[in-house]
């Protein structure tokens, strides 16, 4: 994460008229506030490797709102408090704060704190310290390299809290050998509400365990707690229980001789909302919670249970909430064999039976060692059946399986989450020489949008051994889908960095399962086109394509997305150019996504686009998560792009000469 090494500020009074008096909005301090939250760049999710593309973005950004706090504090008296505090809120690294210690100095490259330390010599830290609310205790970064014996002589010189009104404190791993473990004790105190340990090994068991029985000794209300690892001991779960006002709880890495009263007191926890608890483990299974029903977890809304298919049953039948919201499952594949699909399928009916009108998110996904070892699990689409009772569903996800399903299948589906907002099915099983997975249709798009208007991600296998001109009228739909991504087989997900944009993601059938083919090269297509600059005359729009014409060179004409051929008369459309080039060859054994033709021709982009456009005008992204893929899909998005340009162009000049009519 990015280092704060420059948020040091000058405490001495700024410069001030006395001879004009304060605006009223100078003594609200929630105005003030939000002000400073304006000027303030949001804080990030700890989690590093999700964020770490888009560091560099943000460290500019960071730097820039850090200096807006910076200026508003030196503003005047009533910006200097609200404005410290946003800038100090937020920590990664003590650096900023020892800056603020005469004793601590740098010796050749390394900072060390040398001297003796005064009462006095405390105030400029003390000013600073207690606006801190959010630290992340981890190893600093190579470019600033302070020696270890600072954090002990911190101890040695400051008994109490370095940051006394420190709430929510993450150690992202607690491993010895990555830095000053022991040092997390500098920044305990009784006003910790949220700590999240992650990378515990059993060695570091025992100074978790330490941390715990510490943060109760002092009183803290902790509400969120995050255990992470593997080896969790019984002792140091039970101390995580004493903390009775938790409402959200991850417990993961749980010793194999886990003991099952130890499961009882975490259900007993009075305001846990939110658990996430892994059941791996040979010591841990089906015959473990027998007898148990009723454990407690009353007021349960978050669910993440991760283990062998008959554990989760078994654990999830303990569960007495009746308002579960969302629910993870994390299957594991067991050793002996692949899942059974029909404990699958009883999960599923049990699932429903039990939280069928409070369920609004669900996700089932089979963890795999490796894919050469672990096959996806192949489910029939009665399987999934059970859950279309639960009509309150908005978001669904299955992982790790193949699904063969027909546009009937779908729609049978659909019509039981007509609230459904994201939906990833598994993709098609693998075809072969002798067997072609059913699939559903690009027809099947058009009645998506009709049965799921809220849909913003659609992850589904798709055929396009047809492609046919979409047939019926094109009128303009505000469906909220507006990304495309054509995923064969990968993970899929949903969960995105950025703000999240409603999302489609298709999938085309498995790799051919007969092994390696010859590798065969197959055309691609180039598309370019040019926006309109203002003040300039529409340049002519050629020909792109049509039926049954030479494509290459444009002797047929390409059908409009408003259903008409070519440009109307007098409409300020785009010049849109499209050439045939060829593409590399696919990888030995690539699959002909679904189309039985040796080419995907430029009549069949140009129709794939428009089905696409037709039921979803509003997607902004296409891609292909299968790299074997990838490129041919990215040329369906540059054509729906196009669509998109062409209709848009046309509806600003329509509305520009109806504009100009009026004034005459």
């Amino acid at each position: 994460m990015t280092e704060n090494h420059d948020i040091v500020v000058s405490t001495s009074t700024p410069v001030s008229s006395s001879n004009l008096s304060p605006l009223p909005f100078f003594s609200n301090p929630d105005i003030l506030e939000e002000i400073c939250e304006h000027l303030a760049y949001p804080d990030l999710p700890y989690d590093d490797d999700e964020y770490r593309p888009f560091l560099q973005t943000f460290d500019i950004d960071i730097r820039t709102s850090r200096q807006s706090l910076r200026d508003a504090a030196l503003t005047c008296k009533a910006f200097l408090k609200p404005a410290l505090d946003r800038l100090w809120r937020s920590l990664d690294t003590l650096f900023p704060l020892l800056k603020t210690l005469p004793v601590f100095v740098l010796s050749d490259t390394t900072y060390v704190i040398r001297g003796k330390m005064e009462e006095k010599d405390w105030e400029r830290f003390d000013f600073y310290a207690p606006r801190v609310r959010k630290f992340k205790y981890t190893r600093d970064s190579e470019q600033l390299d302070i020696a270890m014996h600072v954090y002990f002589r911190l101890a040695q010189l400051r008994p109490n809290p370095l940051l006394p009104a420190l709430q929510h404190l993450v150690c992202p791993s607690v491993k010895q050998k990555d830095y000053l473990v022991p040092g997390i004790f500098l920044f305990l105190g009784p006003a910790i509400q949220t700590i999240e340990l992650r990378g515990i090994s059993s060695i570091e068991d025992k100074l978790t365990g330490t941390v715990l029985h510490t943060l109760f000794a002092e009183n803290a209300r902790v509400g969120t707690l995050v255990l992470n690892g593997h080896g969790l001991s019984n002792d140091t779960i039970t101390l995580a229980t004493k903390f009775q006002h938790l409402h959200t709880l991850e417990i993961r890495g749980i010793h194999p001789k886990m003991d099952i009263n130890v499961i009882r007191e975490v259900a007993a926890l009075p305001w846990l909302t939110d658990l996430k608890i892994d059941l791996e483990g040979p010591g841990i299974t089906a015959d473990t919670f027998a007898g148990h029903h009723d454990m407690g977890l009353r007021d349960l809304k978050k669910l993440r249970v991760s283990g062998s298919l008959d554990t989760i049953k078994a654990f999830l039948s303990c569960v007495s909430s009746t308002e579960l919201v969302n629910l993870k499952i994390a299957m594991i594949n067991p050793q002996n064999g692949p899942l059974k699909q029909h404990l699958l399928e009883t999960l599923l009916s049990n699932i429903t039976q039990y939280w069928k009108d409070s369920l609004a998110k669900v996700a089932i996904v089979q963890q795999r060692a490796n894919e050469r070892d672990s096959p996806l699990l192949e489910i029939e689409p009665y399987t999934l059946l059970p859950l279309t009772q639960a009509s309150g569903l908005r978001y669904l996800k299955f992982e790790g399986f193949t699904l063969e399903l027909t546009d009937e299948d779908l729609y049978s589906y659909l019509e039981g989450w007509p609230q459904l907002k994201k939906l990833a099915l598994p993709p098609a099983p693998a075809a072969n020489a002798n067997y072609r997975p059913e699939t559903p249709t690009l027809a099947s798009l058009h009645r998506i949008a009709f049965l799921c208007p809220r849909l913003q991600f659609l992850c589904m296998p798709l055929s396009i051994e047809r492609v046919e001109v979409p047939q019926g009228p094109n009128p303009w739909s505000p469906h909220g889908l507006r990304t495309l991504i054509i995923a064969g087989g990968g993970e899929v997900n949903m969960e995105d960095p950025t703000p999240p944009a409603p999302v489609l993601v298709i999938q085309p059938p498995q790799p051919n399962a007969a092994g390696p083919q010859p590798a065969q090269a197959q055309p691609g297509f180039a598309l370019g086109f040019n926006p309109v600059q203002p003040g300039n005359p529409p340049l002519p729009v050629p020909v792109v394509g049509g039926g049954g014409g030479n494509h290459a060179n444009g002797q047929a004409a390409a059908p409009l997305p408003n259903g008409g051929v070519g440009a109307a008369p007098g409409a300020n459309l785009l010049f849109a150019q499209a050439a045939v080039m060829p593409a590399p060859p696919p990888p030995l054994g690539a699959p002909n996504v679904g189309n039985t033709r040796s080419q995907w021709d430029l009549q069949d982009l140009l129709n794939v686009a428009r089905h696409i456009d037709k039921a979803f005008p509003s997607v902004k992204w296409i891609e292909g998560s299968d790299s074997r893929n990838r490129d041919r899909w990215r040329q369906v998005r540059d054509v729906v792009r196009m669509y998109q340009e062409l209709r848009g162009d046309a509806v600003l000049q329509e509305r520009f000469t109806r504009d100009a009519s009026k004034d005459d």
